[in-house]
């Protein structure tokens, strides 16, 4: 899987003196605010002004696929069972064939079969399922 080139990231920052520091941006635990963040750093409290830095940022990657899921699905009604099955049997054969002539190896895909009664006739349904790998 080769990862499109994205766009640069934008960064934005912004300093703030501590004193300008509002409560909203103190941290709290069980409804207090902690102390030791109520003063600067033991760093920056030699400094007139000491300030904090906030920053944001934005990113995205993008990537085309790699597979993609293939389902099918075919039916027959007929009055005789043998006419559904046999109608339902040439299309799946020429499914199957057709991924075969991809490169979609037999073990890769499945078949699942409803065969049932309808009314006075039979009826019967194959979904042919594979994934399709780039």
């Amino acid at each position: 899987m080769s990862l499109q080139q994205a766009p640069q990231s934008r960064v934005f920052v912004e300093l703030v003196p501590w004193a300008e520091r509002g409560r909203e941006n103190s941290l709290v635990s069980g409804g207090e605010t902690l102390p030791a963040l109520r003063r600067p750093l033991p760093s920056a409290q030699g400094q007139s002004a000491p300030r904090e830095v906030h920053v944001s940022g934005a990113a995205e990657v993008s990537a085309s696929p790699d597979r993609a899921q293939l389902a099918v699905r075919v039916s027959s009604t007929k009055e005789a069972a043998a006419e559904a099955k046999r109608s339902v049997g040439r299309r799946l054969d020429y499914i199957t064939q057709s991924l075969q002539q991809q490169g979609v190896q037999a073990e890769n895909v499945t078949v699942t079969k409803d065969f049932r009664r309808v009314e006075n006739a039979y009826h019967l349904e194959a979904e042919v399922c594979t994934y399709l790998h780039k």
